[in-house]
C-alpha cells in the first residue's frame, strides 16, 4: 500500500467496485485504512482533488481528540474544494487480522456499500459521479484484488472460431452484474449460425407485484439450442 489506479470507463449507475483483502493487525495506533474515489491524481497534501467517497474504518485504541473515547467506527465522507464535509458514522464491520470483501455499488443518487455480503449504508452523492477518475487505497490493509463490474461500458463479446473451439473437459466461467432494472441477458455458444447452447435469464419488472416474493424479484432461467433452423425443446426454471 498505497494503491492508485485510473478507473477505466469511469463510474455510471449500475457499476460496482469490489475489493477483497485483509485488515492487517498492528502493534501501534496506525490501524486505519481508507478507500477513496477521487476526481483526479492529486490524492494527498493540502490541495487535493475532490474525493467523491472516502471510506475510513478506524480501530484506534486510544482516546479521540474530542470525545476522549477510542474511535472504532466506520467513517464515510467527501472532500470538496479543499474541505472535508460532514462525517457519516456507522458501526465498523471490519476486524483486524480478518479477510473482507467490500462492494461499492454506484446508483443514480447514492453509493450502496456492503461488506462481506451485508448492507452497511447508502451514501448520497456529494460530487457528480462523472467526475470520479481514480481509486486510491491505502493504510493498514492488504489488497488481494480489485474488480470493476462491469469491466467497462456495455459490449457484446464474441469468441472467434480461430481459437480452436471447445474440447472436453473444458469450463467457461462468467462473472456478471445485471444492470439496474434489467429485462434480460443471454449467453450463446454458436457454431456458424446455429446455437449449440442458449442461456437466457429473464427478469420480471420490479413494479409488477405479481412477480415479487417478499423483496426478491422472481427471474426465469431458460436454456435451449437452435439446430437446423429449429429451436429445440428448452428447459425453463424459476
Amino acid at each position: 500500500m498505497p494503491f492508485v489506479s485510473a478507473i477505466v470507463g469511469g463510474l455510471f449507475p449500475g457499476r460496482a467496485i469490489v475489493i477483497s483483502g485483509l485488515v492487517l493487525p498492528s502493534a501501534n495506533d496506525a490501524k486505519r485504512f481508507h478507500i477513496d474515489l477521487c476526481c483526479g491524481l492529486l490524492i494527498q497534501g493540502d490541495h487535493m482533488d475532490n474525493k467523491a467517497l472516502h471510506i475510513n474504518p478506524r480501530f484506534d485504541s486510544g482516546g479521540g481528540w474530542f470525545s476522549g473515547q477510542p474511535d472504532r467506527q466506520l467513517v464515510i465522507n467527501s472532500y470538496i474544494s479543499s474541505k472535508w464535509g460532514a462525517e457519516e458514522r456507522f458501526p465498523n464491520p471490519f476486524e483486524p487480522g480478518k479477510p473482507f470483501q467490500i462492494r461499492i455499488l454506484v446508483l443514480q443518487n447514492y453509493f450502496k456499500i456492503a461488506v462481506n455480503g451485508k448492507h452497511v449504508c447508502d451514501y448520497p452523492h456529494r460530487v457528480p459521479i462523472s467526475d470520479v477518475k481514480t481509486i486510491y487505497v491505502g493504510g493498514n490493509i492488504r489488497v488481494d484484488f480489485i474488480e470493476f463490474q462491469p469491466a467497462d461500458t456495455p459490449f457484446t463479446w464474441q469468441l472467434p472460431s480461430e481459437l480452436g473451439g471447445f474440447v472436453t473437459p473444458q469450463t467457461l466461467r462468467f462473472t456478471l452484474t445485471p444492470f439496474m432494472r434489467a429485462k434480460r441477458f443471454n449467453i450463446n455458444l454458436m457454431a456458424a449460425e446455429e446455437y449449440a447452447f442458449h442461456f437466457r435469464v429473464d427478469f420480471r419488472d420490479a413494479d409488477d407485484k405479481a412477480s415479487r416474493v417478499g423483496d426478491i424479484n422472481i427471474f426465469f432461467l431458460f436454456i435451449n439450442c437452435f439446430y437446423l433452423c429449429v429451436w429445440c425443446s428448452g428447459k425453463r426454471r424459476c
